[in-house]
């Protein structure tokens, strides 16, 4: 009977065993399983890592990629020979300890266009003047963007920038910046020349004019204006484009600089029957401003008030003292249509309506002011809406401009 039982008990070990011995087995093929879909996993991702390397080694501009934390973890082979950094060197570190942008004008860090680009999500660029400072400490112009990289969720995981040298963009441009700084100055003298016989015919010294003779002498005035515009426009820009203009602020008196520019548009504002209004605020001193800064800035505002306000219209000129200085210049005419409106200080930029009113405008006026405010250590901004108007507003700190060293003044 025991013996029976003790087999009995030998037979369940036994089959509990096996029981085991299954179970293992089939835990040793899962495991496998696993072990082979995480190899083909990972062949699958170091295949589209391998692809993605080979993409970014390819092609002609230099790039890199980082994480949302900013470390570096693709460095394509143009980024290596334009830094002169090591990938190995690159991985895995901050951009900001690999790679170094900074202002050429200024020699101050660029804006960080691409933390810009992870925290806001956004394509960003980096500003025309921006140079990389290789690792042996040379300077080359870069330019190109940076963009948010998003997983399949829409959630930011990391940035791509990419570059590339412009030295020679950079160079066509000054030889074309200098050509037509050469080429504006060697039409100054024909045209003073055009100007002065111009206003000499229609003062009528020399002898009574038809009306048709008279006409055509006004024409010729309008022309020598209009002439004279554009080449101290492309002087401008071109002192603009090489740095090369000052800003010398002294005790400035700006109503007598807006009044005098204002005087300049007399004849457009009498033919067009329109409306000016001046608003000078009493507590206005003496501003410490350069004039001729002052005048460009009233010249082209004006200028555009003028031109795109239909006969009967109005203009208001505000300048008031604040916690700041403000000059407004309002205007009745076409208004900026909205999508328009964030390329409106580009250099070359017109509005469609303004090109149906002005065909021969240059679209320089706003790119010039926007820049030598920018410069001179003021801001413009600006409110329009179609058929109903603009305001352009242009501010100083009370302290006045800042002093910039330059070889000539703006026309």
């Amino acid at each position: 009977m025991e013996l029976k039982k003790l087999a009995k008990g030998k037979e369940e070990v036994r089959f509990k065993l096996v029981e085991i011995a299954k179970q293992l087995a089939k835990t040793a093929e899962e495991k496998e399983e696993v072990r082979i879909r995480f190899a083909k996993t990972a062949a699958i991702i170091k295949d589209l890592s391998d692809r993605n390397e080979a993409i970014l080694s390819s092609i002609g501009d230099a790039a890199f990629a980082c994480d949302k934390e900013g470390k570096i973890i693709l460095f394509n082979k143009m980024a290596e020979e334009i830094t002169g950094i090591a990938k190995k060197d690159a991985l895995g570190e901050p951009y900001g300890q690999v790679t170094s942008f900074i202002n050429e004008k200024t020699g101050e860090p660029a804006v960080d266009f691409i933390s810009e680009a992870i925290k806001k999500r956004i394509k960003t660029g980096m500003d025309e003047d921006t140079v990389l400072v290789r690792k042996d400490g040379k300077k080359i112009p870069v330019a190109d963007t940076a963009a948010p990289i998003f997983d399949s969720k829409g959630v930011v995981t990391g940035c791509i920038v990419v570059f590339r040298d412009v030295t020679k963009e950079r160079s066509i441009d000054q030889a074309k910046t200098e050509l037509v700084s050469l080429a504006s100055h060697q039409l100054r003298s024909p045209l003073t020349a055009i100007g002065w016989y111009a206003e000499l015919l229609e003062s009528e010294t020399n002898g009574i004019l038809t009306p048709k003779q008279l006409k055509l002498t006004r024409e010729i005035r309008d022309a020598y204006k209009r002439m004279t515009t554009l080449v101290n426009s492309l002087l401008n820009v071109s002192r603009i484009s090489m740095g090369t203009f000052a800003v010398d602020p002294g005790s400035t008196n700006i109503e007598n600089v807006a009044k005098t520019t204002l005087e300049l548009f007399k004849h457009e504002i009498e033919e067009k029957k329109l409306t000016i209004r001046e608003n000078y605020d009493k507590r206005l001193d003496n501003f410490w401003a350069d004039p001729k800064i002052l005048s460009v800035i009233f010249q082209n505002l004006i200028s555009n008030a003028v031109k795109y306000t239909p006969s009967g219209g109005k203009i208001v000129i505000n300048i008031k003292k604040q916690k700041f200085l403000e000059i407004s210049i309002s205007d009745t005419g076409m208004g900026i249509p909205k999508y328009q409106q964030a390329k409106i200080f580009t250099k070359l930029f017109r509005a469609d309506n303004a090109n149906d009113v002005d065909p021969s405008g240059t679209g320089l006026g706003l790119y010039i002011v926007y820049e030598i405010v920018k410069a001179s250590g003021g801001t413009v901004r600006f409110d329009s809406e179609v058929k109903r108007g603009s305001t352009f507003y242009v501010s100083y700190p009370l302290k006045g401009m800042v002093r910039k060293i330059g070889e000539k003044s703006l026309s």
